[in-house]
């Protein structure tokens, strides 16, 4: 395997601003093309959630029952994982529903935003009760996500290999 095909992981040390955040989401683009977000049956949701859900109906693959997504195992019950289509469109009502990432929190919007790749391996994963995220990239694809939003680079450290 050449070092371009191996995924590290740089968790977010610190909350990209809005701008950054809107950066990075439209950034994520070049290589997503899904999105999850969960919503977990042991806490409320208020009517934003619904009017977040509704937004993004049409871009609605599927719903399933799960005790895990990228970032989250859960020990006990389950949690209703969406996955959606991402696009130019969709990623504007990503952009448009929260303040950054951990925006994504019930009871005030679904939780977890993850943006995932084609084959569906994660390019950045939240875990918002934790304030907590993280990337999973190529050495190439950082350091073109440097050049393109510079300001993100104080945001991040590596953490290691991607399993």
């Amino acid at each position: 395997m050449k070092n371009r095909d191996i995924f590290f992981v740089y968790d977010f040390i610190r909350e990209p601003n809005v701008k950054l955040y809107c950066d990075l989401l439209d950034y994520s683009l070049k290589f997503c093309c899904l999105a999850t977000l969960v919503i977990r049956k042991d806490l409320k949701t208020s009517p934003n959630v619904d009017i977040i859900l509704k937004k993004l109906e049409p871009y609605l693959i599927e719903i399933k029952d799960t005790k895990e997504w990228p970032g989250t195992v859960l020990y006990s019950d389950t949690a209703k994982l969406y996955k959606f289509n991402l696009n130019k469109i969709s990623n504007e009502i990503f952009k448009n529903s929260t303040n950054g990432l951990y925006g994504w929190i019930q009871p005030h919007a679904p939780e977890d935003l993850c943006l995932l790749r084609k084959d569906e391996k994660p390019f950045l994963v939240t875990i918002s009760h934790e304030k907590d995220a993280y990337l999973q990239v190529t050495d190439i694809e950082l350091n073109e996500l440097f050049n393109c939003i510079p300001g993100i680079r104080a945001c991040l450290r590596k953490n290691g290999i991607a399993k």
